[in-house]
């Protein structure tokens, strides 16, 4: 079987539930408020050790781990944990949102197991919309702060910008802000949200990408121009040619869900854009698979 170029290890995740172990409360989580039953307990690590022995007995090795959650480093044997992982793969990326009381800490646990790759978000280029999305009041100061101290301790970091309604006409500003940063961070991603989850019960979130082409238009005219490696998921590429070069897939990435004994490798589910305008569009056989949704009906193309 071939190897996949990466596991997410849900280690913030209450098994079988509706809610994580998370300190952010954002309006479009897609985890977040969905069906399930929660047995308010978080994963061992004995199960995650299992889970990752059981992996390996599928696919002999794992390339890629991200540690995910909710929020990793809210669970107080963190250190366990990535002592555990680092026996099976030499790399390991920390999916955080970046906004903790004491960083440096933080940062000190993750140089003395050699993790330096960090995936973490910013809805937003001001505080004032990303702090409303993660109903978190001095959410984007602190993670800015962090991104920093990672950044000047040699760290590669990947940031995600969860796109909706309210911080779409931001998009331009979170790269100008970004591309100035020196150390700069690897990659921003801009992914479109999904009406899941959380993001169900709040219709203000949702928004035509239609009607922000020149938004989308000036994200790409600064990325060209700055050279920032700036990407897009779950975007139709016929809003701009450019978009086509920069797409980025999930589809390699797998899941270890921890559910009791039963520990399924599944896909990813990928949120998607929901587009009316797609029945018959030449874009068919190139526009991601990505817009097929995992939760809905929806047209492909563009």
């Amino acid at each position: 079987m071939s190897i996949p170029s990466s596991i997410v290890i849900h280690v913030g995740k209450y098994v079988d539930s509706e809610d994580r172990l998370c300190n952010h409360d954002c309006l479009f989580c897609i985890e977040r408020m969905e069906p399930g039953r929660s047995v308010n307990i978080l994963p061992s690590l004995s199960e995650i050790r299992e889970a990752v022995q059981h992996f390996k007995s599928v696919y002999s090795e794992i390339a890629c781990i991200y540690v995910a959650g909710g929020e990793p480093t809210m669970r107080a044997d963190l250190d366990e944990i990535l002592f555990l992982l680092e026996q099976h793969c030499k790399k390991i990326v920390l999916s955080t949102n970046c906004d903790y009381a004491d960083s440096r800490n933080v940062l000190r646990l993750l140089q003395s197991h050699q993790v330096y790759e960090v995936a973490t978000s910013l809805h937003g280029a001001s505080a004032k919309t990303h702090d409303m999305l993660t109903r978190s009041p001095g959410s984007f100061s602190h993670t800015v702060d962090t991104v920093r101290l990672f950044l000047k301790n040699g760290f590669r970091v990947y940031v995600n910008y969860v796109v909706c309604a309210q911080n779409v006409a931001e998009m331009c500003q979170a790269v100008d802000m970004f591309s100035g940063w020196n150390p700069a961070i690897e990659h921003l991603t801009f992914t479109h949200y999904a009406r899941h989850g959380n993001a169900f019960y709040h219709e203000e979130l949702s928004f035509s990408v239609w009607n922000h082409k020149e938004d989308i238009k000036a994200v790409l005219d600064t990325a060209d121009k700055t050279g920032m490696d700036v990407r897009f998921r779950d975007f139709p590429i016929c809003l701009d040619s450019r978009i086509a070069e920069r797409l980025e897939s999930v589809s390699n990435i797998n899941i270890l869900q921890l559910s009791g004994d039963d520990f399924r490798i599944v896909p990813e589910k990928a949120p998607s854009v929901e587009i009316e305008q797609c029945q018959t569009c030449k874009f068919e056989t190139v526009c991601p698979k990505l817009l097929a949704s995992n939760y809905s009906e929806v047209a492909h193309g563009g």
